[in-house]
């Protein structure tokens, strides 16, 4: 049987990204659409799958159907090796930079359509023995999670460090409403309640996981194939698989 990447424990953030761009594709026909997804899953070209038997379509789509679930929560480890880099993730807001938090906004304000999940883990895995964003290429560093950090790490990581943004976004909103009561200057107190405003948003969004958590994203992966095997004929069976299929 041709190898096939039939886990989330197993799926490269990279080539979930390319399987949730084949899902959104409203022009690709259903065959046309399971030939692609396979193709991501299996490294194999068109033409290399539409050689198979139907049996053997038929065991690549059972092992696909794992895309229909929601990927597992993973253990959280001290340290990951992702591609050129062994990284260890950030624990505690306490010791969060202000050169991280700078960067996460600046990742998450960005507009631009593309998915941001490689970047804002890169702002809380830092390469062991380096401090953030120096001694090392951030770029690669998003390059290779992309490429090497198995989907159920990434969204089990997505989810702490969101936890991590709350409490630390939460202890400074406190901590401005204490000095807020206390100051009677106007001017002061006027940049403490626009500071608390940014903050009550910030963590409004990051409750709500801002679009960004892995959790939001496989269940729009769901929406577009189908939240069971039944309405799912892209992932249900051989003969669904090639009679959509066309050259």
């Amino acid at each position: 049987m041709i190898d096939i990447i039939s886990s989330y424990a197993t799926l490269p953030l990279g080539k979930y990204n390319k399987i949730l761009e084949i899902s959104k594709e409203e022009t690709l026909e259903e065959g046309a659409r399971n030939l692609a997804i396979l193709s991501v899953l299996t490294g194999k070209t068109r033409d290399e799958l539409w050689a198979l038997t139907l049996s053997e379509v038929g065991e690549l789509t059972d092992a696909a159907g794992f895309l229909l679930a929601e990927p597992p929560t993973m253990p959280l480890l001290k340290s990951y090796i992702v591609g050129r880099f062994e990284v260890a993730p950030l624990t505690e807001a306490r010791k969060m930079t202000a050169g991280q938090f700078i960067d996460y906004q600046s990742y998450v304000a960005d507009k631009s359509g593309t998915d941001l999940t490689s970047r804002i883990l890169s702002v809380f895995l830092v390469p062991v023995g380096k401090q953030y964003g120096e001694g090392y290429d951030p770029v690669e560093l998003q390059q290779d999670i992309e490429e090497y950090l198995p989907v159920a790490d990434a969204d089990t990581l997505t989810a702490f460090f969101f936890a991590v943004l709350t409490t630390y976004c939460a202890r400074i909103r406190t901590s401005l409403a204490k000095t807020a009561k206390k100051v009677k200057d106007k001017e002061r107190r006027k940049q403490l309640a626009e500071s608390l405003a940014t903050l009550t948003t910030e963590l409004a969004s990051l409750r709500s996981g801002a679009g960004f958590g892995m959790s939001t994203r496989s269940r729009r992966l769901r929406e577009a194939l189908g939240t069971t095997r039944s309405a799912c004929p892209s992932l249900n069976s051989s003969t669904s698989y090639a009679t959509g299929m066309t050259r």
